[in-house]
């Protein structure tokens, strides 16, 4: 019987280390328990600083959205726009080309006038040398009238 107490206050002595490891370990868990606590804390406070975050990124997509709409809107104006100028480019164009064979007719008349006046003036020319000739003539025929009318006077 002896040995049966001893065996017994043995598994106690062993059951009171295993007791005391135990106590031992739920002291370091209380511990370890109470740094998860604290992480948790400072991840709720992340987590809420993050959603404040996440509200004001939405806000601003909100907003970007809105201005990519307008964006949008003015794009799609400035292609009127650019339509509208193509168009008118394009008129400018015909306008130019049509003002550019105008041009060429006109030059070509008044390339045709020119001749004609110069040919005209040379015609006016010969007519005039001629008259000047005929006035020369009719001039020193008098003159010579003139001279026989003083001798017989």
């Amino acid at each position: 019987m002896e040995d049966l107490l001893k065996e017994i206050l043995n598994q106690v002595s062993g059951m009171r280390t295993d007791i005391s490891a135990m106590k031992g370990d739920i002291t370091d868990l209380k511990s370890e328990q109470a740094e998860m606590h604290k992480d948790i804390t400072n991840l709720s406070s992340e987590q809420s600083e993050m959603r404040k975050d996440i509200n004001t990124m939405k806000g601003d997509i909100k907003n970007l959205s809105s201005e990519q709409t307008e964006m949008r809107k003015d794009i799609n104006t400035m292609k009127g726009d650019i339509k509208n100028l193509s168009s008118e480019q394009a008129e400018m164009h015909k306008d130019i080309t049509n003002l550019s064979s105008e041009q060429s007719e006109i030059r070509k008349e008044v390339a045709f006038y020119y001749g004609s006046i110069m040919k005209k003036l040379d015609e006016t020319k010969i007519e005039l040398s001629s008259e000047i000739n005929h006035f020369s003539t009719i001039q020193k025929q008098h003159q010579t009238v003139l001279e026989l009318i003083n001798e017989k006077q």
